[in-house]
C-alpha cells in the first residue's frame, strides 16, 4: 500500500488502503495545478481534506496515456472522517470518489467526474458540476465504503435444536 509522487513529472501513483492520521491536501503550485495519478487506492483521512488541484488520471504514469483509465482500470476514493473542501480555485477538473462525515464543499466552478457522498453539502454561490460515472459503483478500490458484496438474508424456516 502506497502514495507515491514524482515532482519532476507531476504524476501520483497510488496502491492499496491508506489511513492518513490528520490533514490530507492536494495542492497545486503557480501555474502548475494538475497531478496526474494512477493506480487503485482508497484514502481514509482521519481528519480533513483539501483538493486544491487537478486530479486526473493516467495509465501507468504516462499522462498521455487515457484510454479506459477512469474508473476501470485507475481510481481514487478518498474518505474524510470530517469536512472536505473540493475546489477552492477555479475551474478544476477532479476524478474519483469523495466521501466525507461531516460536509463537502465546493465553492467554486469545478468539474468533478466520479461522486460526493456526505451528510451536508455546500455547493457556494457559483456552479460546480458533478458527473455521475455509472461504472463507477462496479470498479472502487478495496476499502472503499460500498466496495463489498451487500448480502440479504431471508429467513425460510427454522428448526430448536435440543442440549
Amino acid at each position: 500500500d502506497y502514495i507515491w509522487f514524482d515532482s519532476a513529472t507531476d504524476v501520483m501513483k497510488v496502491n492499496g488502503q491508506i489511513r492518513i492520521n490528520g490533514n490530507l491536501s492536494f495542492v497545486g503550485q503557480g501555474g502548475d495545478r494538475t497531478i496526474n495519478y494512477s493506480g487503485r487506492a482508497a484514502l481514509l483521512v482521519y481528519g480533513d481534506v483539501n483538493i486544491d488541484a487537478n486530479l486526473i488520471t493516467c495509465n501507468n504514469g504516462v499522462k498521455t496515456n487515457t484510454n479506459n483509465s477512469f474508473p476501470v482500470n485507475n481510481i481514487i476514493g478518498i474518505m474524510s472522517s470530517n469536512n472536505m473542501v473540493v475546489g477552492s480555485t477555479a475551474q478544476l477538473d477532479i476524478m474519483g470518489a469523495f466521501y466525507a462525515q461531516n460536509k463537502i464543499a465546493a465553492s467554486k466552478q469545478t468539474n468533478v467526474m466520479g461522486t460526493f457522498v456526505s451528510n451536508y453539502f455546500d455547493m457556494g454561490t457559483n456552479v460546480p458540476n458533478i458527473y455521475q460515472v455509472p461504472a463507477l459503483a462496479d470498479n472502487l478500490p478495496v476499502g472503499m465504503i460500498g466496495n463489498y458484496p451487500i448480502l440479504a438474508i431471508s429467513q425460510v424456516s427454522w428448526r430448536e435444536l435440543g442440549i
